[in-house]
């Protein structure tokens, strides 16, 4: 018979126990979707007990996915199902992974998991996920975690103070310290790819006589712990990312695409209207420049001599001369040669 029968079976068999004190609560989730786990929870009633056996074959059906890369194992020591319901306010950060996650299991009354149980499920994980690298805190020492960058796959032990004689307001601000610290653990991990599981281990198996009256006025009031974020819980997975994105690269322009193909006209009314002023600053010169020429005569000046005419001038004159300068002198000697024949 195989474990997830035999846990399906220890579901239905087991019998209502309502005695209080004696049980623990256990809280498993995981960012990435674990298919077929959440049968375990629809087929639970918050007031039954689950045996640890049935516990430990839920939690290692959810770690044998190997579908995260830290597997964290939450001991607080003292917590009971009270706490998750009074003091749900200071529970703000570990209801918010539950919220996120897309699987999630809530578990009010189990039989209490040994310190040997919980390590028998960390080398489960070790084991089955081929995990190598193991931390292991204290959870009221915020120095002692040091934060990692590499992605190696790590199993995580976190081991809170006992809060078992812890009472009233001094409770309640225990509980907000240790959730503040494990956010901070938990933000600090390089992957939001994680798995947790969350319980109490070694506890005595009794509430303080403090408690008692107010732990029963408390859950005869309540229907579950976080019952209305398990409530959304279903077999899809809300956490999907998809890696395998194309990269997207803006398409090449050239500076110059060279002259549009377009015809333009200015007789285009898109384009009357864009270059509406320019045109009527165009059609107004034009007129303007065509009245000046037609109605304003300009007055005409005379050209100045130039040099060549001035200089033709001169030689005609000197031409002139000459010539009756030659002339005289032919009548001089013309004259005297006629006197010298009459002698």
């Amino acid at each position: 018979m195989s474990n997830k029968l035999l846990s399906l079976l220890c579901f239905l068999s087991v019998s209502l126990r309502l005695v209080w004190g004696n049980t623990v609560p256990v809280i498993l989730y995981s960012h990435k979707l674990s298919p077929g786990l959440l049968r375990y929870q629809i087929n639970y009633n918050f007031r039954q007990t689950i045996p640890h056996d049935s516990i430990k074959i839920i939690a290692k059906e959810l770690i044998e996915n190997c579908n995260s890369d830290a597997y964290i194992f939450i001991n607080m020591p003292g917590l009971l199902e009270y706490d998750l319901v009074r003091y749900r306010d200071e529970f703000n950060y570990l209801e918010q992974y539950l919220q996120t996650s897309s699987t999630g299991l809530t578990f009010e009354k189990v039989d209490y998991l040994s310190n040997a149980s919980f390590n028998e499920l960390i080398d489960f994980t070790k084991h089955t996920c081929n995990v190598r690298k193991y931390i292991q805190l204290n959870g009221n020492d915020t120095k002692q975690y040091e934060p990692y960058l590499d992605t190696d796959t790590r199993v995580i032990r976190i081991d809170f103070p006992p809060m078992n004689d812890i009472t009233g307001e001094v409770r309640r601000d225990t509980i907000s310290h240790f959730d503040k610290y494990l956010r901070t653990v938990l933000a600090q991990i390089p992957s939001p790819h994680q798995t947790v599981i969350l319980t109490s281990l070694d506890s005595e198996g009794k509430v303080i006589t403090d408690l008692k009256n107010e732990y029963i006025e408390t859950m005869d009031k309540y229907d579950g712990i976080f019952n209305d974020i398990i409530a959304e819980k279903s077999d899809i997975e809300k956490n999907l990312r998809v890696n395998d994105v194309p990269l997207v690269r803006n398409k090449h322009k050239p500076l110059y695409e060279g002259l549009s193909d377009e015809y333009v006209s200015i007789f285009d009314n898109e384009f009357i209207q864009e270059n509406y002023q320019l045109l009527q600053l165009i059609g107004t010169t034009i007129v303007a420049f065509l009245l000046y020429q037609i109605f304003i005569k300009p007055t005409t000046v005379a050209p100045l001599p130039s040099q060549e005419n001035s200089n033709k001038r001169k030689l005609k004159v000197s031409k002139k001369s000459f010539n009756e300068d030659n002339n005289k002198t032919i009548e001089t000697i013309e004259t005297k040669n006629e006197e010298i024949r009459n002698d």
